[in-house]
């Protein structure tokens, strides 16, 4: 019993942090909703460390906007501006820092939804991706 345990222990860790970094993009994007909100001069933020004031409301935490939380590297890029020089659009990836290790799949997330990836395929892959997971913020 207990050497099905130690077998099994580690790819319910990998489950368990892909779950979690499927929540921690959830949070990105519930920040980068009240960030645009709170910046309408700006539009969403270019960086996850623009996201920390939601830090002291309790949104996001400190290991989140660093860009690394439960074996997984969190990143956002922003879209390109639209002609005002706002930004209306951006991408947020969750990717294992080390796949089979601290992670089986990457995830990606842009203003509108989050879309499973699975292996080692890059965020650009996504686009394409048909395993579409809708971001709830309630």
């Amino acid at each position: 019993m207990l050497k099905t345990l130690k077998r099994l222990w580690p790819s319910h860790c990998l489950r368990w942090h892909s779950l979690e970094s499927i929540g921690c993009l959830r949070v990105i994007w519930a920040a980068q909703s009240d960030f645009s909100k709170e910046h309408t001069g700006k539009g969403f933020a270019t960086y996850l460390v623009e996201l920390r004031p939601s830090f002291i409301d309790g949104q996001i935490d400190r290991a989140l906007t660093s860009g690394t939380k439960n074996g997984y590297l969190f990143i956002i890029a922003p879209g390109i501006p639209d002609s005002s020089g706002h930004i209306t659009k951006y991408t947020a990836t969750a990717t294992p820092e080390t796949f089979e290790k601290t992670g089986f799949r990457s995830l990606f997330a842009d203003e509108s939804g989050i879309y499973s990836l699975h292996g080692r395929e890059s965020p650009r892959i996504c686009f394409r991706s048909t395993t579409t997971i809708e971001l709830d913020p309630s």
